[in-house]
């Protein structure tokens, strides 16, 4: 490859050499003949090469990620820089980036380094008054080939997936690899690609999997039924895996293979909605009543629910259920406190509908709810604070008043009616900070009505998960001691407010 001589560089001047390849089969030798070429070079010019810098499988367009490029550039920026010159290859080899080349060439010539290449028409004369333009074109043209290799690159991924090609060694749960003949070699051998296929043996229990997820079920249970993945995290991205629904993602592209389908789209929307849900299932669907609510008395941790699978109850056709310390599980620590739910259930849904429904107890709350909403100052800010822009606006209607009979000189009026402007401005701006709910005057008739409601919905049969909802909106938690010891801790003003 001929070069184009460096300007104002003697015989002995010191060098440095930089080279870079991509990495692959293609480029095993490209190191090895870039510093070959090099070397050659510096022999003919009589050039000194102090260190030769190279990496090694490094991408052109990040120059932060390269190594030895980036120790090059640090002793390139000493106070004395020990060499003249940087002799690469071809400027790809410094970056394939338009703004980061034009920035780290013209960094090494502001502290007196010259940069040469091996490609003799990539070397500008320093007086060249297009010299700039013809570099920032030889950039860019180094930019768009990694552009349209990408673009190369993404067009054969898709051409290949047309074809029956699948990218990936192993394929998801559900499926199955196969190969393929899409063609012949040149040698005429024939050309075998890999092809993901629908696995029967395994598809309905994807199918399980997710119609489970879409009705709610938890992962253990799913786990438990299908035993389709090894490790319980792993649920989370094959419930979101868009190849269930035929959809093959290739990169940024995407291509529909109904072939590939296994998932109907009415039950993979159910799962991407249930996936996407802030409210942890589990509490949704908990069939136990103090489920988040109830805690050990001993040591204070939350209760788990869960069923004993040694005591059958036929008359409820299921297992007897318990309240166990979630503090027996933990490493280094032991609390066998646990309960039958029903006895607790029972008598927590009875002291909470006591509460609710003795005349005693609920004028004590009315009037206490009635005492604090009277000691309450936010009603009173409010009303001040509606009296002061009222009287803000008349004055800005006075002013305007005025204006219009020339009572006042122009200049006065201007001033007052900016400050009053501000002034409302501010009020305003106050007024809407005052929460309008809590203005609204106190209505006993109304507490007590909403009293009745929530003891009504606990003295019924109603799922239980209305049931927890009420509970949870009037007690604060359950303390449970053993043996029988329960105690109820209600929210203050029983959560009506």
């Amino acid at each position: 490859m001929a070069a184009g001589k460096l300007v104002q560089l003697g015989p002995g001047a010191s060098v440095f050499g930089y080279g870079r390849d991509s990495g692959g089969k293609e480029q095993e030798r490209s190191l090895t003949d870039q510093r070959a070429a090099v070397l050659t070079y510096c022999a003919q010019q009589g050039y000194q090469l102090v260190h030769w810098y190279a990496d090694e499988a490094k991408v052109g367009s990040d120059a932060d990620n390269r190594p030895d490029f980036q120790e090059m550039i640090a002793v390139c920026r000493q106070e004395r820089p020990p060499v003249a010159a940087l002799i690469v290859w071809d400027l790809a080899r410094l970056s394939r980036a338009v703004l980061d080349r034009q920035f780290y060439m013209a960094d090494l010539r502001r502290r007196g380094i010259q940069v040469a290449s091996l490609k003799a028409d990539e070397n500008i004369a320093a007086d060249n008054p297009i010299g700039g333009v013809i570099e920032s074109v030889l950039a860019y043209a180094d930019e768009e080939y990694l552009r349209t290799l990408a673009r190369n690159v993404q067009r054969g991924m898709q051409a290949s997936a047309v074809q029956g090609r699948s990218h990936g060694n192993q394929p998801p749960a559900g499926y199955a690899k196969t190969f393929i003949e899409i063609g012949r070699h040149r040698d005429g051998s024939p050309r075998r690609v890999q092809r993901w296929v629908i696995d029967p043996a395994r598809a309905d229990l994807v199918r399980e999997a997710f119609r489970l997820y879409a009705d709610g079920a938890g992962i253990l249970e799913i786990h438990n039924r299908t035993q389709l993945l090894t490790y319980y995290s792993s649920y989370r991205d094959f419930f979101r895996n868009p190849l269930y629904v035929g959809t093959v993602r290739l990169g940024p592209l995407t291509q529909q293979d109904e072939t590939l389908r296994i998932i109907d789209d009415t039950t993979w929307q159910a799962c991407q909605a249930r996936r996407l849900d802030p409210i942890p299932p589990r509490r949704v669907s908990s069939p136990y009543l103090l489920s988040g609510i109830i805690r050990c008395g001993r040591c204070s941790y939350v209760m788990w629910g869960r069923e004993m699978k040694s005591n059958w109850q036929p008359e409820l056709n299921r297992y007897n259920r318990y309240y166990r310390c979630s503090n027996s599980k933990r490493p280094g620590h032991y609390c066998n406190t646990a309960t039958r739910c029903e006895p607790v259930d029972a008598q927590v849904r009875k002291e909470v509908l006591t509460r609710l429904t003795s005349p005693d107890h609920v004028a004590q709350i009315v009037a206490t709810m009635a005492e604090r909403a009277a000691q309450d100052p936010v009603p009173a800010l409010a009303a001040s604070l509606d009296a002061a822009v009222e009287r803000a606006e008349r004055a800005i209607a006075n002013l305007l008043d005025l204006a219009e009979t020339g009572s006042l000189a122009l200049p006065t009026i201007r001033q007052r009616l900016a400050e009053r402007e501000a002034e409302l401005a501010d009020l305003r701006a106050r007024r809407a900070a005052v929460p309008a709910a809590r203005t609204a005057p106190f209505d006993a008739e109304q507490v007590q009505a909403r009293l009745l409601a929530f003891g009504t919905v606990l003295g019924s049969d109603a799922d239980v998960g209305v049931l927890r909802r009420v509970l949870a909106t009037v007690v604060e938690r359950v303390n449970f001691t053993p043996p029988d010891n329960v105690e109820v801790v209600f929210r203050e003003a029983l959560g009506v407010e």
